[in-house]
């Protein structure tokens, strides 16, 4: 039986999880921030295209790397008994509302751009 002075093994894991998904989370947004100033009303439709390039190739590959790290994480640590297990406490849970604040517009920008496929034959003429 595991007591508070012999925690379970591996409670570093799900923090690790934790800190890797918002840092990629960050970099991916100010990716995403530093490729949008950079786009002007009369820019050649090259560069645009190159920049919506670099988007797809590189921020969006960020934050889904960044939401299959954090959904999962944040899910289990919703359960007060594994908060208690792996130790998240303090500042640990402070980081883990802000990802949990991030999981909510994770899953929101899934569920747009599912009723956007779903809905997207349906609209028209």
């Amino acid at each position: 039986m595991r007591t508070a002075s012999h925690p379970a093994p591996f409670t570093w894991t799900l923090r690790l999880l934790q800190v890797l998904g918002s840092l990629l989370a960050m970099a991916g947004l100010g990716g995403a921030a530093f490729l949008l100033q950079k786009i002007q009303p009369d820019m050649a439709t090259y560069s645009a295209s190159a920049l919506g390039l670099a988007l797809v190739f590189i921020v969006l590959p960020l934050l889904g790397f960044a939401a299959l790290l954090l959904l999962p994480s944040t899910a289990l640590l919703c359960l007060p008994a594994m908060r208690a297990r792996f130790r998240v406490q303090g500042g640990w849970f402070a980081l883990w509302c802000a990802n949990l604040a991030c999981c909510a517009l994770f899953l929101g920008a899934g569920v747009f751009v599912l009723w956007v496929i779903w809905m997207g034959p349906k609209i028209g003429p």
